[in-house]
C-alpha cells in the first residue's frame, strides 16, 4: 500500500508518528508532506521521518489562502508520481481535493468545530471519510466516522508512551521538583480572529505567581513571548516536549492541543482561551482534567488555589485514571481503520474477493 501523509500543524507530527512507524514495518510505503510551520520540521527531522516541505506558513488569510493553493498543487504534483492507495491528513483542506482530482480516497481527522466554513468549502464536498472523537458536535453524515478517544491519545496513550525523566536534566530539573510550563500561540490562525485571551500585564503577573511555588518554562510559538519574559522561554528539542508536560505540576496553556495533552496526561491544566472546542468541552465537563478562565483575576485566584492544594497530583492522576479507562488506543484504531478501507479495494484489484 502506498500511503501519503499530510502535515499541517506540529501536533499532527505527533498524531502520525507511530501510524507511520507502524505501516512503514508492516512493509507499507509512506510518503510524508509537510511545511514550514513552527516546529514541524524540526519534529519530523529529530523522529527521522523523512519529509517533503511544500510550502512555508502565510501571514495572514491573503498570505494563509495563497500558501493552501501552493501546497495543494505541490502536493498533486508529487501524488502523480507516488501513485498513492491513499490519502490521510488531518483538516483534509489539501488531502481532499488531491485525492478526487487523483480519484483516490481520502481519510481526514479532526476535532475542532472552529473552522467548520474551511471544513465545508474545502474539505467535505471531496473527502471520503471525516474521522472525529465521539464527543465531536458536528455531523458530517455518511462520511462521517466516530472513534472513542481523542487526537492526543494517538501519540499519549500508555501503550505508545511513558515519559522519560532524562529530560529533565536538559532542563536543570531534579526528581520531584516542582515546576510550571506556560503556552502562549501566535494568535495568527483564521480561527484566531476576535478571540478572548489575556492581556500582556495579566501574563505578567500570571508568571510573577507561579514563581512563588517552583520555576516557569514559557513555551512560545515562534518565541512569541513577551520581551521581558524571554528568559523564561524553554528550549529543548521539540520531542521531549512531552516528558516536560508530563512532569510538570501545572500547566496553563492558551492552545487546546498543549492543554488536552497535559489534561490526558493527568495534570493539572488550566486554558487560557474562549475558544470551544468538544474535547476540552469533555475533557473538562466529564472528566474533571481541565479548567476554562480567561479573566485574568479569577485565573490569579484559582492559580493560587491550586498550588495550596498538596493533594492536587494526586487528584488528576486519579481522574486520568477513569478517562484511560473509557478511552482506545487511537493510533491502534488507525491502522485498522485504514487497513480495513484499503486492503479490500487492493484485493479486488488483483482479482481476488470477486
Amino acid at each position: 500500500m502506498n500511503i501519503i501523509v499530510d502535515l499541517w500543524h506540529p501536533a499532527e507530527v505527533h498524531f502520525f508518528k507511530n501510524f507511520i512507524w507502524r505501516m512503514e514495518d508492516s512493509g507499507h510505503q509512506v510518503l510524508v508532506t509537510s511545511r514550514n510551520k513552527d516546529v514541524i520540521v524540526d519534529l519530523l527531522d529529530d523522529y527521522g521521518i523523512k519529509h517533503a516541505i511544500l510550502s512555508t506558513k502565510g501571514k495572514g488569510l491573503l498570505g494563509l489562502a495563497l500558501e493552501l493553493c501552493q501546497h495543494n498543487y505541490k502536493l498533486l504534483k508529487l501524488a502523480k508520481k507516488f501513485r498513492p492507495d491513499v490519502l490521510i491528513g488531518f483538516g483534509g483542506m489539501s488531502i481532499a481535493p488531491v485525492g478526487r482530482l487523483l480519484r483516490k480516497p481520502s481519510i481526514s481527522f479532526y476535532d475542532a468545530e472552529h473552522a467548520t466554513i474551511i471544513i465545508k468549502i474545502l474539505t467535505l464536498p471531496f473527502i471520503t471519510k471525516m474521522c472525529t472523537p465521539s464527543c465531536y458536535t458536528d455531523d458530517y453524515g455518511k462520511k462521517h466516522v466516530r472513534f472513542n478517544g481523542y487526537k492526543e491519545l494517538a501519540y499519549l496513550h500508555p501503550d505508545y508512551y511513558t515519559p522519560s525523566e532524562e529530560t529533565l536534566r536538559k532542563i536543570g530539573i531534579a526528581a520531584n521538583e516542582k515546576y510550571f510550563v506556560v503556552r502562549f500561540v501566535s494568535w495568527d490562525s483564521s480561527h484566531d480572529i476576535n478571540v478572548k485571551r489575556l492581556g500582556l500585564d495579566d501574563k505578567k503577573k500570571l508568571i510573577q505567581l507561579l514563581e512563588r511555588f517552583g520555576k516557569v518554562f514559557i513555551s512560545a510559538e515562534d518565541n512569541l513571548a513577551p520581551t521581558d519574559l524571554q528568559k523564561y522561554l524553554l528550549r529543548i528539542d521539540s520531542k521531549d516536549f512531552m516528558d516536560i508536560i508530563a512532569f510538570s505540576s501545572l500547566v496553563i496553556s492558551e492552545g487546546a492541543s498543549v492543554a488536552s495533552e497535559a489534561a490526558v496526561l493527568g495534570i493539572p491544566t488550566i486554558y487560557i482561551n474562549n475558544l470551544n472546542t468538544s474535547y476540552l468541552e469533555e475533557e473538562s465537563n466529564k472528566y474533571h482534567l481541565v479548567e476554562k478562565i480567561v479573566d485574568g483575576k479569577k485565573l490569579l485566584l484559582r492559580v493560587e488555589e491550586m498550588l495550596n492544594n498538596p493533594n492536587l497530583k494526586e487528584e488528576w492522576k486519579s481522574k486520568r485514571k477513569r478517562l484511560l479507562e473509557d478511552k482506545i488506543s487511537v493510533t491502534e484504531w488507525t491502522v485498522n481503520f485504514i487497513n480495513k478501507i484499503i486492503l479490500p479495494q487492493e484485493e479486488l484489484a488483483k482479482g481476488k474477493g470477486v
